[in-house]
């Protein structure tokens, strides 16, 4: 019984952070940070550390195997006009002022 309560707790707070899934809208790379937004607003709490001009975004680092791999995501996605998921990792520690996802899923419609 302890181990559900404790699954539930970690399942509310984990899912204040995940979106709906949306297409991408905005893609660029400057330097080694990709940069992206989605076509819909972002559903969970913004983190305190990102600036308000930035808050539709998400940055990633080209120099982390996660990041290689979200940015070939989100490649995938654009060129096959399919939508994304996107769980944010509730943090700024991959570009200052900007969110950065923790995962990021294809889906088809």
């Amino acid at each position: 019984m302890m181990n559900k309560k404790i699954f539930l707790s970690f399942g509310l707070l984990f899912s204040s952070f995940s979106m709906a899934d949306s297409q991408v809208n905005y893609l660029n790379v400057e330097n080694s940070t990709v940069i992206f937004s989605l076509a819909e607003l972002k559903a969970h709490s913004i983190p305190a550390c990102v600036e308000q001009a930035l808050q539709d975004k998400y940055a990633v680092s080209l120099n982390t195997h996660s990041g290689q791999m979200i940015y070939a995501s989100l490649l995938t996605a654009v060129a096959n006009n399919l939508a994304v998921e996107v769980i944010a990792a509730g943090d700024c520690n991959d570009a200052f002022g900007i969110e950065r996802p923790d995962s990021v899923a294809l889906i088809s419609r």
